[in-house]
């Protein structure tokens, strides 16, 4: 008690509450997030019908690959007010290159609005890499 290695009274009636039934709190979670990312990979497959991903063993974000760099992708994002981490940033190899890692643990509305906001970024960052770049090459 002097060195204050436990927590108060309330928290361990309350933690001991919860582990009573951890198991009703584990499915509910798994269902919650079951949903989120059902809803997640429908907006992407409506908005953004061209990118791919697999579904995950586990964790909170799906693995997204696109047909560019997703390191420029997500600075652009950005600009479109959404954040994504880009597949280097996520990499201990700095791998990754054409791969988003996009949570789905935000509610539906947060979600539309964020994936909404990642197709008018794509959009945009699919003009950019179609534009002429704005020099000719030189023969020598």
């Amino acid at each position: 008690m002097v060195a204050g290695l436990g927590s108060n009274v309330i928290t361990q009636v309350v933690t001991a509450r919860l582990l009573a039934d951890i198991e009703a709190s584990r499915r509910f979670i798994h269902e919650d997030m079951e949903r989120h990312y059902r809803n997640l990979t429908a907006l992407l497959g409506e908005h953004l019908p061209n990118w791919t991903w697999a579904s995950p063993r586990g964790g909170l974000c799906l693995w997204v690959r696109i047909d560019g760099d997703a390191t420029q992708f997500a600075q652009l994002a950005l600009h479109h007010g959404v954040t994504v981490v880009p597949g280097p940033a996520a990499s201990p190899s700095e791998r990754q290159e054409h791969y988003l890692r996009i949570p789905f643990v935000h509610n539906r509305s947060r979600m539309k609005e964020g994936v909404r906001r990642l197709a008018r970024a794509w959009e945009a960052y699919q003009q950019t890499a179609d534009a002429p770049t704005t020099y000719a090459p030189v023969l020598v």
